[in-house]
């Protein structure tokens, strides 16, 4: 079968690394939090591409003007990203997005001391958090007590989750518990996505994908600092085989995955996030 669109930089290295592990492979996103110099923190498919094109150990960016006010210097000959802003509503009332120029901490000289804090901690906690549980409940789904599966059924519209007690830390019971509620927002009556899809068909892996790329967005919305699952790696295969089938169907993702997220940062009364399909 032939490729559809055009392959993207961000979707190649993606199967780069799916292959190269041989399937043993975490999302590179996950445990990350990327900040601006100014202490913004980057969202939606910034993190992805950040995570998945930079192999830079700090996680903090801005562009070659702000490392300047801020008193640094880029490094001559570095290496740029770019990144997405939102720029507002156009003359036609569409929503606009423009590209900048980012450069890591690592690609700079002089005072960087002083960003040191602003880069994310990995935290294994292993209790509940009540204002996490607080903001979740205002998603008004039903979650039932499932001994040994999380899950979601859009014919009954439940979730299934097994007890806190069962998992390794509260990162893990939240991250899945949002992959769950990822799934829930793609119900009929919410953002009416396709979940008619069977394990191991292109439906099922891309409605995964979408499902665990919100959990990814909402951890870092909800300052939960987001942990692998065991079960990813069932799910690879099919990843792989929706990647190359469609070029365009990673950045398709995401975007879907920020339209889920934005639906539930609204249930909760949170800020939302403009959405970048491109």
């Amino acid at each position: 079968m032939k490729n559809k669109g055009t392959p993207t930089l961000l979707t190649e290295k993606i199967l780069k690394l799916m292959k190269a592990n041989n399937g043993d492979w975490q999302m590179p996103w996950r445990n990350k939090k990327f900040i601006t110099c100014k202490g913004h923190y980057l969202k939606g498919n910034n993190v992805v591409s950040l995570a998945a094109l930079s192999d830079f150990k700090r996680t903090v960016w801005g562009t070659y003007d702000q490392w300047e006010l801020l008193g640094c210097q880029v490094q001559a000959k570095s290496k740029a990203v770019k990144l997405t802003v939102y720029k507002g509503l156009d003359k036609d009332g569409k929503h606009s997005f423009g590209k900048y120029i980012a450069f890591n901490i690592e690609q700079c000289e002089g005072d960087t001391a002083k960003f040191d804090g602003f880069d994310n901690v990995d935290i294994n906690n292993s209790s509940k958090c009540k204002e996490t549980d607080y903001l979740v409940g205002k998603l008004n789904a039903v979650v039932k007590t499932h001994p040994n599966k999380a899950a979601y059924s859009p014919s009954l519209d439940e979730i299934y989750m097994p007890d806190f007690k069962q998992f390794e830390s509260s990162t893990h019971y939240y991250s899945t518990l949002l992959h769950e509620q990822g799934h829930r927002t793609g119900h009929k009556s919410r953002l009416n996505r396709e979940l008619k899809g069977k394990f191991g068909d292109k439906k099922y892996a891309m409605e995964e994908l979408i499902a665990e790329l919100t959990s990814c967005f909402m951890c870092i919305e909800l300052d939960i600092v987001s942990e692998p699952r065991k079960d990813h790696i069932q799910y690879l295969n099919n990843w792989i085989d929706l990647l190359k089938d469609d070029k365009r169907a990673f950045n398709m993702a995401v975007g879907q995955a920020q339209k889920a997220t934005n639906y539930m940062l609204e249930q909760m009364g949170l800020e939302v996030q403009e959405v970048n399909n491109g």
